[in-house]
């Protein structure tokens, strides 16, 4: 299940980070890397890109309060719910709709979906927490709650209907990237191990990095690549994209401890975030040429 936790410096929003003794290994392949941190952030994590490139994400201010942001043409705009205590932007599609969670003044947990400047909070029924996480194109939100025993589940808002999936045997289901064909992509932990996954039509398909110890998958687009990151058995975390044939490419940002990939847009800009010195620091990746 996913919290309000402190991470290193100061509170930080989990999002399933895991942070590993050691350093990265070295990476298969690696294109210029583009740091994205908002004046003033004491850590940042870049979450979501869409196909013109406006970007998506959160960082902590001077006082660990996180703040939603979206970056375009160089600019910050602040992605704030009114009141809340916390704001994550974790999604935006073309349309530049954004999708994320927030905090209230009581603690609880709430997605949201903010669309022509106006925030709709989304509580899937009966749940503890709310966590929307993605969006595409048509609408159709992605995220995970948290049911009343704190064990985690998936659900689809399509069209205002809400229906919840888990992966058969799994004593966690988290998901976190959807592409235009509502293919779905995230994580699940079972027996406790960590794995990730890709549900279309029905069917979950396993993804585990070959000889990884742990797998997440965070993002994924219309041509088929997924990305996420994957634990070794020296416990160091990289990221990786992974292809519509199964090929993986590990990416490891130079100097960091840690590298996450967390979304992908359909060109195949990568985004997400690495930690150095026990700090978060955005950044978005071209497509491999």
């Amino acid at each position: 299940m996913k919290r309000f936790v402190v991470l290193g410096l100061g509170t930080l929003i989990s999002l399933g980070f895991l942070v590993a003794p050691g350093t990265s290994a070295p990476s298969t392949e690696m294109s210029a890397v583009s740091s994205i941190e908002p004046t003033n952030s004491a850590s940042t994590v870049v979450r979501g890109v869409s196909g013109d490139g406006h970007i998506v994400g959160f960082y902590l201010d001077k006082a660990k309060r996180p703040h939603g942001f979206l970056f375009f043409n160089g600019q910050f705009t602040s992605v704030d719910v009114p009141n809340a205590t916390a704001t994550v932007a974790g999604g935006i599609n073309d349309a530049g709709e954004i999708v994320g969670y927030f905090r209230d003044d009581s603690r609880g947990v709430h997605g949201y979906r903010f669309s022509s400047g106006q925030f709709t909070t989304i509580d899937v029924p009966g749940a503890a927490a709310t966590y929307a996480d993605d969006i595409n194109a048509n609408g159709q939100i992605v995220g995970t709650y948290d049911d009343r025993s704190k064990q985690s589940h998936g659900f689809l808002l399509s069209g205002g209907h809400m229906t919840t999936f888990g992966v058969p045997g799994a004593t966690t289901t988290l998901a976190y990237g959807i592409n235009g064909s509502g293919q779905v992509a995230g994580y699940y932990v079972e027996g406790g191990t960590t794995h990730g996954f890709f549900y279309a039509g029905g069917r979950f398909t396993t993804i585990d990095v070959p000889n990884a110890t742990q797998t997440w998958a965070w993002g994924l687009n219309a041509t088929g690549q997924i990305v996420g990151y994957y634990q070794d058995t020296a416990q160091a975390i990289h990221g990786y994209v992974r292809d519509a044939l199964g090929h993986i490419t590990t990416i490891d940002i130079p100097g960091a401890n840690v590298t996450n990939a967390f979304g992908i847009n359909d060109d195949g800009w990568i985004v997400g975030a690495d930690i150095q010195k026990g700090v978060y620091h955005g950044w978005s990746m071209p497509p491999r040429q």
